[in-house]
């Protein structure tokens, strides 16, 4: 049946408010996953075309209508026309899941980002048609989850893994969320209508769901993530759609790719990120070995946020933590300002995972061992050159900060009496030192050469 011919009965039938058939001798509607594979072919064949705006204008409006005029349940009604033993319930369900998959995806493409052959990105210009497409795009993907989610709530009776509306809003949630995040921030292809209608997609996204927020509808319930399972949790589904492009190759080129993916890695927290700490560390790790600034200082964020969001056992386990320290140690000898303070405060919290911070050994003592603490500060000392190129950033160490409250000069410390028992840096103290702000650097504080064994190391 042509889809205008239907979309036109949709509409007489919603007016009579009957849902699956019109008044009298008019026949049934068919089945809705032969109108989403008729929907998806023209969809896919305007989405190939580059000079057919009206007609992809058209093709969108189409989607939109159809999902926003027809009955809910109609929506969510696998085929049942074969009921035999070859094609039992669920596999109907998985081909109707299967089916708004590739309208989604057909949707998205309308409104895709030009390709991109070189690391060097596309200039502005190439992304002149992009928003307006996006605006048509998350309307019809809010038309959608509408439907769906309105069937989800009339199906309240069932269990939410049996539902079907509940099976479908999984299937085709991981591809609206990677839309909207890609056109949800300020980038050469975004601009002020588009932003919007991706926010108003991605709230319709958590709404849909049920979920409580944006780090819920990622990470999932509690309960689901200590089971081992998915559950509801979208963050999985979203690096099965980023993975093609997660390579070395690709991975600088996909400027969306990266947006999204970090994005979506800076939402999880403890315990959830754990649970995919594979698949999520060689990606970060690529973009922090990227020539581009841009795309390093985001792979070291990444990396940053894993170590902080991950326990210490799970990133010793096959030597993460090691291959992430050998990562980021090359990094000091870098000469840009931005990227080594984000290198330094990622080895505070790195180095607490490889080794216990360095003690202070007595004049009676044996002399301690070499660590990792002092490769790092012996390579800082040996660029010093570099304080200067890092806009006089520096780090205010646990000691100079109490003589400071105390009162005292910063250059003097305060009498042994009065000192804490327990030294900065000691196995009790795990909290991140931190980047003090610009400006002039009063007493008591060191410069950023000695940041890696601020509070920590005695040289």
């Amino acid at each position: 049946m042509d889809l205008s011919s239907l979309l036109c009965r949709l509409r007489v039938s919603s007016s009579s408010a009957r849902l699956f058939h019109l008044p009298d001798d008019s026949q049934p509607f068919p089945p809705i996953t032969e109108v989403l594979r008729q929907l998806q072919d023209n969809l896919s064949g305007v989405a190939q075309r580059d000079d057919c705006d009206s007609e992809k204008a058209s093709a969108i409006g189409q989607a939109e209508q159809l999902f926003k005029i027809a009955d809910s349940h109609w929506l969510t009604s696998p085929d049942d026309s074969d009921q035999t033993n070859d094609a039992p319930a669920c596999a109907r369900r998985a081909a109707l899941a299967e089916a708004y998959v590739g309208v989604v995806r057909s949707l998205t493409r309308c409104a895709a980002l030009p390709a991109c052959e070189a690391d060097s990105g596309l200039p502005d210009s190439l992304y002149r048609d992009v928003p307006a497409g996006a605006v048509l795009v998350c309307s019809a993907l809010c038309s959608l989850l509408g439907g769906l989610g309105l069937a989800g709530g009339e199906a309240g009776g069932q269990d939410v893994r049996e539902a079907t509306p509940a099976l479908l809003l999984a299937a085709v949630a991981p591809l609206c969320c990677v839309f909207a995040v890609t056109h949800l921030q300020e980038q050469p292809w975004t601009d002020a209508r588009s932003r919007e209608s991706a926010g108003h997609l991605l709230s319709s996204l958590v709404a849909a769901g049920g979920f409580r927020d944006v780090p819920h509808f990622l990470m999932g319930d509690e309960e689901e993530s200590a089971g081992g399972g998915r559950g509801r949790a979208v963050f999985g589904g979203l690096l099965d759609v980023l993975q093609p492009n997660l390579t070395k190759d690709l991975l600088p080129q996909c400027a969306a790719v990266k947006v999204v993916f970090s994005w979506a890695l800076l939402q999880m927290s403890r315990p959830f990120l754990s649970h995919h700490l594979p698949r999520v560390v060689s990606p970060s790790l690529l973009l922090s070995d990227h020539y581009r600034p841009e795309n390093c200082i985001l792979g070291i964020r990444c990396l940053h946020h894993i170590v902080l969001q991950t326990s210490a056992a799970e990133l010793r386990q096959y030597n993460r933590a090691e291959v992430v320290y050998q990562a980021l140690y090359k990094h000091l000898y870098t000469t840009n300002g931005p990227q080594i303070q984000l290198v330094l405060a990622c080895f505070l919290d790195l180095l607490l995972v490889l080794e216990k911070p360095p003690s202070i050994s007595g004049p009676q003592e044996v002399p301690r061992k070499p660590c990792r603490h002092d490769d790092v500060v012996r390579l800082l000392l040996t660029n010093m050159e570099m304080e200067h190129k890092t806009g006089g950033v520096c780090v205010q160490t646990p000691e100079a900060a109490g003589a400071r409250a105390a009162g005292l000069p910063g250059g003097e410390r305060p009498p042994a009496g009065e000192q804490q028992e327990q030294r900065p840096g000691g196995p009790g103290d795990t909290a991140p030192c931190g980047l003090a702000p610009d400006g002039p650097a009063p007493c008591g504080r060191v410069p950023a050469v000695f940041v890696a064994a601020a509070g920590r190391l005695v040289i």
